[in-house]
């Protein structure tokens, strides 16, 4: 059976690698950052409760694009605009707050009906109302949840080819699904895809090709998953047809166990990707990424 699974449980948003936050800011007479508390975090988003995006992105002009991807457009889009709100929070919450990273989870919650749109015009102002939550990871509770903050997207032209399949390929090497990555203990620090495949095996023998290096059969099952997720006709993901990718991989490196005690069993592996885009094959690149293969 043919299946992909997310590196998360939940599906909360992306962002890429974030520094370390310094304790306080200098001493110019500058605001000193504060701990996280119900009350600094009221104080903050009494102030700071609408984000926003201006500039060249994935989406095309609505006009432009087929019934089918009208109608898939709400679903799939908010993983791109997640990303950007992402940016655009982090910038202004690390600004003001002193915390371990590893200590909370953020996440977005898209259920407004401002979501609910078939596509973007280019160079015309879209507002979406989101919430956003904020959870201690160590006692595994809801702390604080911030409801209607507004996001403001205006973009000005869609990437070109190039640009358009580079950006792709980093949203989906981790740079989309996760804010504030380094909080996901054992997301931080690795090089990941965020849709990841199964390891798949009918016999014992099959599934222990996956602990040796570069294997055919493990080489020739990943190439086969991804191609399915970015060339095939799934419509939960995949945005636009001219833009879909051929994956596969060439060179495969048993790293071990998945080094996360909360995950399920499954391999560690060092994984070569060559992704080469179907519309035009000059479009080419190959990267290096953090496999786990859940069992």
């Amino acid at each position: 059976m043919r299946k992909l699974l997310t590196t998360l449980a939940t599906m909360i948003i992306a962002v890429s690698s974030l520094s370390e936050v310094v304790s306080c800011y200098n001493s110019n007479n500058v605001e000193q950052k504060k701990p996280i508390t119900e009350e600094n975090l009221a104080n903050f988003f009494k102030q700071n409760n609408t984000y926003e995006y201006t500039g060249e992105y994935f989406f095309k002009d609505q006009s432009e694009q087929s019934k089918k991807e009208n109608s898939n457009f709400s679903s799939i889009s908010n993983f791109y605009f997640d990303k950007l709100i992402s940016n655009s929070f982090s910038t202004k919450f690390n600004n003001k707050f002193n915390y371990n990273l590893h200590d909370y989870n953020f996440s977005i919650w898209e259920g407004d009906p401002s979501w609910l749109i078939e596509g973007i015009q280019i160079n015309t102002l879209s507002k979406f109302i989101f919430n956003l939550s904020i959870y201690n990871t160590l006692t595994k509770k809801l702390i604080f949840e911030a409801k209607n903050l507004i996001f403001n997207f205006l973009e000005t032209s869609q990437y070109n080819d190039y640009d358009w399949f580079m950006n792709n390929i980093d949203f989906w090497k981790g740079d989309g699904r996760v804010i504030f990555s380094n909080s996901i203990a054992y997301f931080s620090g690795y090089n990941h895809m965020i849709i990841e495949p199964v390891a798949i095996y009918d016999t014992n023998e099959e599934k222990n090709k996956y602990l040796q290096n570069n294997d055919l059969f493990v080489l020739d099952d990943i190439s086969r998953q991804y191609t399915d997720f970015f060339s095939s006709d799934n419509d939960w993901y995949w945005l636009y047809e001219d833009k879909k990718m051929n994956i596969s991989a060439t060179k495969y490196e048993y790293l071990g166990d998945i080094p996360d005690k909360d995950a399920e069993y499954g391999v560690r592996s060092k994984t070569s990707l060559k992704f080469i885009s179907l519309s035009d094959s000059t479009l080419s690149t190959e990267e290096s990424v953090d496999l786990w293969m859940k069992y």
